[in-house]
């Protein structure tokens, strides 16, 4: 079993279009798990300051896991939009941890009931979760729209 002399071989430097599509696949795989790795940003804040109990922690990093696994978009979203709040609850202004409180608390122990830490949920977690989760979505779905028409980031 020789080699096909009527096989041509390609030039040298020649990318093979299948490898190409594969390693750009692995790339964007390698940055979903980075991404999924930085987790539930607002929340770990919160947990570094002691205002969540570790197992509701625990849930919500798990409940960013499946995010990130089943509903990326949502997860990317957040992610976005969750910096610039991270960056005022690591200042620890007493007034806006007391807001953030009354968002973060309920939505972090509606999410250890969906990953079944907690036996109820709540109320203000269920409608925060419902209307934030097609907020992420939709910001995500925004941002790849602009980057799309606007392939330079021209203004944007």
């Amino acid at each position: 079993m020789g080699v096909n002399p009527n096989v041509a071989k390609p030039p040298p430097g020649h990318i093979n279009p299948d490898k190409q599509l594969q390693h750009q696949r692995n790339i964007q795989q390698q940055q979903l798990d980075q991404q999924a790795n930085a987790g539930k940003i607002i929340c770990r804040e919160w947990y570094k300051q002691g205002k969540m109990p570790k197992e509701i922690f625990e849930a919500d990093q798990a409940y960013g896991r499946y995010l990130m696994q089943y509903d990326p978009e949502v997860m990317l979203g957040y992610l976005d939009l969750a910096r610039p709040l991270v960056k005022l609850l690591q200042k620890r202004n007493k007034y806006v941890n007391r807001v953030a409180g009354w968002f973060i608390t309920p939505w972090s122990r509606q999410m250890a009931y969906h990953m079944g830490v907690l036996r109820k949920g709540n109320i203000r977690g269920f409608l925060l979760m419902a209307i934030f989760t097609r907020v992420c979505r939709y910001w995500y779905r925004f941002n790849c729209f602009c980057a799309r028409s606007n392939p330079l980031n021209i203004g944007l």
